[in-house]
């Protein structure tokens, strides 16, 4: 089947320190089917990010007129939760469940000198197995959506990570070493010294 993609979200959903890739499918027009092979309405797809072996496809709820995908860890579990906006519907909760043998780690940063919620910081760990990524803290994710600002990552059967470089938008660098996973951590921009 083809889909037509509204919003993405790449983002680790099994937590096994590989980001999957997720979209939210439905055609422009709401006739297709008249005029074209494909349909109006689509599901939602979710590609398993299975390293050599490639992205493994899942379809995710019913069809439907999706749109905007907004992603967040929504319950404080440390997995990636998705709502995604339906035209005539309600919106739609993917309430997350996948890899809960797999570890993670989130951070929540607060600028003082770059904008309040941080965006443009990014953020790179190197896990206990040795294992390094990185990602950045932005709200534009999906199409018509704002996503949370919250940096998580996967980190598979690693129970914590040995270092954590901050790179905030106004330029200072932040480096921690031996975080434990499972849980968040808060951490404020470094005040300039005068």
């Amino acid at each position: 089947m083809a889909y037509s993609g509204w919003s993405n979200g790449i983002y680790d959903f099994d937590n096994d320190g590989r980001k999957d890739l997720f979209a939210a499918n439905g055609d422009v027009n709401d006739n297709t089917e008249q005029f074209s092979s494909r349909k109006s309405r689509q599901s939602n797809l979710l590609l398993w990010n299975r390293g050599r072996d490639g992205f493994a496809p899942q379809p995710v709820s019913v069809p439907a007129m999706h749109r905007g995908a907004a992603f967040g860890d929504l319950d404080g579990d440390g997995r990636i939760d998705t709502v995604v906006t339906r035209i005539g519907e309600r919106p739609l909760l993917l309430n997350n469940s996948a890899g809960s043998g797999n570890h993670w780690i989130g951070f929540r940063l607060r600028g003082l000198e770059s904008s309040r919620d941080a965006i443009g910081a990014a953020v790179r760990i190197a896990a206990v197995s040795g294992q390094s990524q990185w990602n950045h803290v932005t709200t534009s994710v999906g199409y018509a959506s704002s996503s949370q600002t919250a940096v998580l990552f996967g980190l598979g059967k690693a129970d914590g990570v040995r270092s954590v470089e901050i790179r905030w938008p106004r330029g200072k660098v932040q480096r921690l070493e031996n975080l434990a996973g499972d849980r968040y951590w808060d951490f404020t921009e470094p005040a300039s010294r005068e």
